[in-house]
C-alpha cells in the first residue's frame, strides 16, 4: 500500500470514529492530518470541511460532508453507466452507510476567519473549566495559566535610565515586554472530578529590544513557578457564584545576584467567582513566607527584599466583563500595613480579524511592583500588542 493510501485509510477510520458533538479542532487536526492533494487544495478542503461542519445536522456524518466538499471543489461526480437508473450509489468507504439517506447536506460556503463564532453559553469560569476539563484528565497536557502576550511597543514614563548593573549605557523608556504563562495537571481529577493538583510556569520579560547602542539587552526577566490545587465549588456570596477555588505555594525571583537579587515565597489563594454570562471576579491573598535576615550582601540565604509586602501589596483583585468582542479587566492590590503601596492595571483586548488565535491587547498599569527589579519604585506604562489567550 502506497504511504498517500496508507494516510487515506487512517483518515477514514478516524473520520468514522469522530462525530460532530466533538470538538471542532479535533476535526481540524483530522482533516489536515488526511490530505493527500496539493497543499493549496488541502487548505481548500480543510477550510470547506470546518465550514460545513459549523451547520451540520446532528445526524450528517463525516462521509457526506467530504462528498459534499469534494463536488463544490471539484464538480459533480459523473453518473456511472453501469449503474441501474435509480439505483442507490454505493455508500464511500469508511463512512457510515446506513445514516446517509434524506439528510439533507448543508449549503457551503467559504471559511470567513473575520466573522466571530456565535456566543458560548454560561458564564466565563463555567467555560474556561469546560474547556480545560477537555485536557485535564491528561497529565501530560498543557494549559495557558494566565494571559499570554507580546506588547510589541511598550512605553514607561519613570524608567530608570541607569539602573544599578548596567553601566553600559542609559535604558531607553520604549521596550517590548512579553509574557509566556502555562500549566498541566500532575494528577488526574479527583473526588469525582472536583479537585486536581497542578503546577504552573509564568515567565515575563522587559526586553531593550529597540536600544541598539546596548545590543538591545533584556533589562528584566521575572520567573514564576506555583504549585497548587483547584477545587470546583459552588457557594453564592452577594449574588456572586463561587465557581472555583485554589491554594498554592508561590515562588517569584529575577535570577540575578548581589545588589540585583529579588526573590520571595508566598503562600496563595485564589477564590474566582462569576455572574450572569459576561462578569467575573477573582480575590487573590497571600501571605509571605518570612526569611532571616541577611548578614551580608553576598549571602545568598537571606532576604533579598524584605520590604517587598509594603510595595506588591497583600493580596489583588481583578474584575472581568467578557464580552462577544471586547474583553476588560481591571486589577487592584494594595497592602494592609501602614505606609502600605499599590497598583492598579487596566487591560482591553479584541479580535485581530484576521486570526482567530489573537486578538489586539492594550495594558496600561501605574503603581509599584510590576518587575521585580523595580518593585520599589513608581512605574506608570503603556503598552500596545497581541496576545494569545485572554483571562476567559
Amino acid at each position: 500500500m502506497s504511504h498517500d493510501r496508507k494516510r487515506g485509510a487512517t483518515c477514514r477510520i478516524a473520520c468514522k470514529a469522530t462525530r460532530f458533538g466533538r470538538d471542532a479542532l479535533r476535526i481540524t487536526v483530522l482533516a489536515s492530518a488526511c490530505g493527500t492533494t496539493t497543499v493549496a487544495a488541502q487548505d481548500a478542503r480543510e477550510r470547506c470541511l470546518i465550514e460545513a461542519l459549523r451547520g451540520a445536522a446532528p445526524t450528517v456524518t463525516v462521509g457526506q460532508l467530504q462528498r459534499a466538499c469534494d463536488e463544490a471543489l471539484d464538480g459533480p461526480r459523473a453518473p456511472d453507466p453501469s449503474r441501474p437508473p435509480g439505483a442507490k450509489p454505493p455508500a464511500a468507504s469508511g463512512t457510515d452507510a446506513e445514516s446517509d439517506a434524506g439528510v439533507p447536506l448543508p449549503p457551503i460556503a467559504p471559511l470567513d476567519l473575520s466573522v466571530d463564532p456565535p456566543p458560548r453559553l454560561g458564564s466565563p469560569v463555567e467555560r474556561r473549566i469546560a474547556d480545560e476539563a477537555e485536557l485535564w484528565s491528561n497529565p501530560f497536557s498543557l494549559m495557558p495559566h494566565r494571559q499570554n502576550y507580546l506588547l510589541a511597543l511598550s512605553y514607561d514614563r519613570d524608567i530608570d535610565r541607569q539602573p544599578a548593573g548596567n553601566e553600559g549605557g542609559e535604558v531607553q523608556n520604549t521596550e517590548v515586554k512579553f509574557q509566556f504563562s502555562l500549566k498541566f495537571p500532575l494528577t488526574r481529577p479527583l473526588f469525582d472530578g472536583r479537585v486536581g493538583l497542578f503546577f504552573a510556569y509564568t515567565g515575563q520579560s522587559w526586553w531593550q529590544a529597540y536600544n541598539g547602542r546596548r545590543s538591545t539587552p533584556f533589562r528584566e526577566y521575572n520567573h514564576e513557578p506555583e504549585l497548587f490545587a483547584a477545587i470546583r465549588t459552588d457557594a453564592q456570596v452577594l449574588g456572586w457564584r463561587n465557581r472555583l477555588s485554589t491554594f498554592g505555594i508561590n515562588h517569584q525571583s529575577n535570577g540575578q545576584s548581589g545588589d540585583l537579587s529579588r526573590s520571595w515565597n508566598r503562600l496563595v489563594a485564589e477564590f474566582l467567582f462569576d455572574r450572569g454570562s459576561h462578569w467575573w471576579l477573582s480575590v487573590r491573598p497571600w501571605v509571605r513566607i518570612p526569611e532571616r535576615n541577611k548578614t551580608g550582601p553576598d549571602d545568598v540565604k537571606g532576604d533579598d527584599n524584605p520590604y517587598i509586602s509594603r510595595y506588591y501589596g497583600n493580596g489583588e483583585l481583578r474584575l472581568g466583563y467578557v464580552g462577544q468582542k471586547h474583553n476588560v479587566t481591571l486589577m487592584a492590590r494594595h497592602g494592609l500595613g501602614t505606609g502600605a503601596r499599590g497598583a492598579m492595571q487596566i487591560d482591553w483586548s479584541a479580535p485581530t480579524g484576521f486570526s482567530t488565535n489573537l486578538r489586539w491587547y492594550l495594558q496600561a498599569f501605574v503603581g509599584y511592583g510590576e518587575s521585580l527589579i523595580d518593585y520599589d519604585q513608581l512605574t506608570r506604562r503603556v503598552g500596545v500588542g497581541i496576545m494569545l489567550n485572554d483571562w476567559f
